[in-house]
């Protein structure tokens, strides 16, 4: 039959689900920002290989002209183009919890 994307997109979104928010530990949803992002436990458990795999599914989708529903900040993707953002407010994008804290710090230092 002619698949017309439906199949390849459903794989891949499915896919990408599994990464995101099965038992992999990967990433942590932020319900504050609606987004996911890195889980501190397995950039410290020496995941590379696991996000290397999140890297091949989601650049053979775009190889492929699949748009996927990825939930990520924008900052993420500033960062996959090289572009300059450590600032607080790519932070708050982020973890804004922690954002907020290291402006408090911040203002209560200054006055």
């Amino acid at each position: 039959g002619i698949d017309e994307g439906g199949l390849r997109k459903e794989l891949f979104q499915l896919l990408i689900e599994a990464l995101f928010t099965g038992g992999y530990g990967l990433f942590v949803w932020n319900e504050e920002v609606r987004c996911f992002w890195f889980s501190r436990d397995s950039l410290a458990q020496e995941g590379a290989a696991d996000y290397l795999l999140v890297g091949l599914v989601v650049g053979l989708a775009i190889h492929n002209g699949i748009i996927l529903d990825l939930k990520v900040p924008t900052l993420l993707f500033s960062q996959v183009l090289g572009e300059p953002s450590a600032s607080l407010e790519s932070l708050k994008q982020v973890d804004p919890e922690l954002a907020r804290g290291l402006a408090q710090l911040l203002f209560s230092q200054v006055l």
